[in-house]
């Protein structure tokens, strides 16, 4: 598995599905290249996506309750979307 979403990859091995940030290097000589950081690993695929919205909640810009609702359905849709899209292209 290889799946991008957003700045975050999902990938896997024969035990488990690790989420990773992808961030670009801004500085030296790899500047542009794309690397991973801040990894975690989950033991189903309903844990990593769990992981994905908890990283976006707690990035949010949130100032209400309300704004924080409206985020993460948000997020949920986006993760819905690439779901989908993934699915689709497998067909």
């Amino acid at each position: 598995m290889d799946i991008k979403v957003g700045k975050f990859r999902l990938t896997s091995d024969e035990r488990q599905i690790i989420v990773c940030h992808q961030k670009r290097i801004k500085l030296g000589k790899n500047k542009g290249d794309i690397v991973d950081q801040d990894f975690t690993y989950h033991p189903t695929l309903e844990s990593a996506f769990q992981n994905l919205l908890n990283r976006k909640v707690l990035a949010s810009k949130a100032t209400t309750i309300k704004e924080l609702i409206e985020d993460l359905n948000k997020y949920k849709r986006e993760i819905k979307k690439v779901l989908n899209m993934t699915l689709t292209e497998e067909d």
